[in-house]
């Protein structure tokens, strides 16, 4: 193990303070550019497709979201499954512990509940361009966290195009706390700050506005963190010494490289095997792994930690929608199909407007009429008389000519375009009669042009996984009891101690990790079945296998016995069978049942051995 400075918490530092302050401000200055798009594409993404309109309040505002429908469609056929590891050994001295490993694996999958957390960053990776998580170890409990970091919590050097080139330069996660949970992680107190709105994403809330004669439009504003429910909540639960409030303060957290050195004395053993220190020194790399400072941004000069990054990387996680070299940030998938969407809500905005006017036309009143506006209101039966006749007429609009359906048909299909989303997977079909095979093809389509974002969660996936056997083969001291199944299907306990794992010189290098692309794609059981009845009927695979892939059995086990059993009476008549010409095995698999007797007639020992493998009744 890397033998690592001591941490620190809750000191004094002008100079390392002024320094994260520094790179902060630098980073913030280079992202802040991208916040106009992110707020935008939370606009579109919320629908608030109008909020520029200068259009009257009597005009329908239609919001015909597709790239919510987009995001929608397509996060959960990314994320329909569990992935599946696969750890390699690299020698024969870790073998034993790669199947614990993958087994763990899928044990902090389940517990963290990481397919919920990966449709989020997903989701988040679509909406904004980026997702990030973040897994660190609980240095209280030993165990291994997961978070979801908010884009706008993320800084990173400007010049850095993806994490991995930030562990040589910094990344920076400043999240928005409590002043009361910051005094209770890291035992300060700290002065609370004002707006942070820039640090977090936005929900929205709706609020219809009517409009008179009808129509109106939907006003959509941010909800803003009202904190009182939460207060209330936690002071039912209890505090635990430390007082709730709803102020709140931004936290630094600054990883970053440090090429600091210390002196160290060398060493020099003995022919007594004794170890003692000589006069001269060396110099040693002071934070072999990069370095890691917390400060609260409203406490000047105040260090709330800074200690040596412990995971021998950044503990982040990104995926990139269109990645491009060069660029850290991605692309929003409403960036995409803005100019579209809104072109989209015009139109069906002037259709609703005309449907509307076509059932409710503007009324036509002479002055010379006598009859008040008022009176004319659409109720049945309703009798209305004016001074002479024609002082009263209806002006309704004239229809909408053919070529709007077609615009928004053209609309439709070139959204659909650009997002990569067929009807396929959309579980419609474009006619009555298309057979399955051809729906199989549209979604063999859509998976290769979603290939880019399936492998940016599957790269994402394999980089945790990497990260959580460091954690498990470097950091942890206690082992680990795994529950497992023996060959009989009996409940079993086994022991995983990396503590033996680093006695034996194993770590997380000696393995390397695969993630199976596609493997979090959903899958056709019953196209899974027919495939596999058809390998097995031409002898590729064993039929147990056919079992295995029914979704239908609920007895596999019996049903396996069963086969089993099938077999080897087979196989017995099969040695009876072997004495037999080529065409007497060909007759004997037909269904010509006179030629089949006279082979019999011919072998009597088969009919023996046939009778033998019936069983015998009482």
């Amino acid at each position: 193990m890397v033998d690592y400075a001591e941490p620190r918490m809750n000191f004094e530092n002008e100079n390392l303070y002024g320094k994260v302050i520094k790179m902060f401000d630098f980073a913030k200055t280079h992202r802040d550019a991208m916040m106009s798009n992110w707020r935008n594409s939370e606009d579109l993404l919320y629908g608030n497709h109008w909020k520029h309109s200068k259009m009257p309040r009597y005009k329908s505002k239609i919001t015909a979201n597709s790239v919510f429908e987009a995001i929608e469609t397509i996060v959960p056929i990314i994320t329909a499954r569990a992935p599946k590891l696969e750890v390699l050994p690299n020698n024969e001295q870790s073998m034993e512990f790669a199947e614990m490993l993958e087994r763990q694996f899928d044990s902090y999958w389940r517990k963290l509940r990481m397919n919920r957390k990966c449709r989020e960053a997903f989701r988040n990776m679509m909406a904004y361009g980026n997702g990030f998580m973040k897994s660190t170890l609980d240095p209280y409990t030993g165990e291994i966290g997961m978070d979801v970091m908010d884009v706008f919590t993320a800084f990173p050097d400007p010049y850095a195009s993806s994490l991995a080139e930030c562990e040589k330069s910094f990344f920076i996660h400043a999240p928005v706390m409590y002043v009361s949970d910051i005094k209770r992680v890291f035992g300060v107190d700290v002065s609370p700050e004002g707006n942070l709105d820039e640090f977090r994403s936005f929900q929205w809330k709706e609020q219809v506005e009517t409009a008179p004669g009808g129509g109106g439009s939907t006003v959509k504003s941010p909800i803003g963190d009202t904190t009182d429910s939460r207060v209330e909540t936690l002071e039912e639960q209890g505090t635990g010494g430390y007082a709730y409030t709803t102020e709140q303060a931004l936290i630094i957290e600054c990883w970053y490289y440090d090429d600091s050195v210390e002196e160290i004395p060398e060493t020099i053993t003995m022919p007594d095997g004794s170890v003692i220190e000589s006069e001269s020194t060396m110099s040693m790399p002071k934070y072999p792994d990069g370095r890691v400072t917390i400060i609260a941004r409203s406490e000047k000069d105040k260090i709330l930690f800074d200690g040596p990054n412990p995971y021998g990387r950044l503990p982040f996680f990104m995926s990139k929608n269109y990645s491009e070299s060069g660029s850290f940030w991605g692309r929003s998938e409403a960036s995409q199909v803005e100019s579209l969407m809104k072109a989209q809500n015009m139109i069906v905005s002037q259709i609703v407007d005309n449907i509307r006017l076509t059932a409710n036309p503007q009324r036509i009143v002479a002055k010379s009429s006598g009859i008040k506006p008022s009176e004319l209101n659409n109720e049945p039966g309703n009798v209305v008389s004016p001074n002479a006749p024609g002082l009263v007429s209806w002006e309704a609009p004239p229809p909408m000519p053919n070529y709007v359906l077609a615009a928004l048909q053209y609309l439709d299909v070139k959204i659909d375009n650009m997002t990569g989303v067929q009807d396929a997977y959309r579980g419609k079909s474009s006619s009555s009669t298309e057979s399955g095979k051809h729906a199989q093809i549209l979604r063999m389509q859509t998976v290769g042009r979603l290939q880019p974002k399936i492998e940016e969660i599957t790269e994402m996936i394999q980089a945790i996984s990497e990260h959580w056997a460091y954690i498990i083969t470097e950091m942890m001291d206690q082992p680990i009891t795994q529950r497992v199944k023996d060959d009989s299907g009996q409940m079993a306990f086994q022991t995983l101690d990396p503590g033996e794992m680093r006695e034996q010189g194993i770590s997380s290098d000696s393995f390397d990790y695969e993630i199976a692309v596609g493997s979090t794609l959903p899958h056709d059981q019953q196209a899974e079945f027919q495939e596999t009845m058809m390998l097995a009927q031409a002898g590729m695979v064993p039929p147990e296998m056919v079992i295995d892939a029914s979704q239908f059995i609920r007895d596999k086990g019996r049903a396996k016995d069963f086969i089993r059993q099938a077999m080897s009476q087979a196989q017995a008549g099969n040695g009876e069978m072997a004495n037999l010409t080529p065409e007497e095995q060909q007759i004997m698999q037909s269904t010509d049942e006179d030629a089949i007797n006279d082979v019999l007639m011919r072998h009597p020992e088969i009919v023996e051995a046939m009778n033998q493998e019936q069983p015998q009744t009482q």
